[in-house]
């Protein structure tokens, strides 16, 4: 139960002006991130991504219409989590399919 808690209202870190996912965010995972891909909207993007089928365990019975009522769910209530602990920071929250097919994926970004 503690696990889905934190899915829906997960802990942030801010670090360099920006706000990562806490489950995802090392100093030295940001630092390779930089200097691979050369800008901080990037980077946020990188690290603050999450599969849904990952978050799920990728059971073949849900359908891909399930995942992604999954992943719009999550996308509200990251929402309003953030909103509640950075209020006047805006955000792009955005749910996408995979490039390789493998279920929605969500990401967040400063404006």
């Amino acid at each position: 139960m503690l696990a889905i808690g934190r899915l829906l209202l997960p802990e942030f870190v801010a670090y360099e002006g920006s706000v990562f996912l806490g489950i995802h965010f090392t100093k030295d995972s940001f630092a390779r991130w930089m200097r691979v891909l050369g800008n901080m909207k990037d980077v946020e993007n990188m690290l603050n991504h999450v599969h849904v089928y990952d978050i799920l365990g990728h059971d073949m019975k849900m359908s891909v219409h399930d995942a992604c009522l999954v992943a719009h769910l999550l996308k509200r209530c990251w929402a309003l989590a953030l909103h509640a602990a950075f209020p006047g920071k805006e955000f792009d929250i955005v749910v996408s399919d995979a490039e390789d097919g493998y279920g929605p994926v969500l990401t967040f970004s400063g404006k």
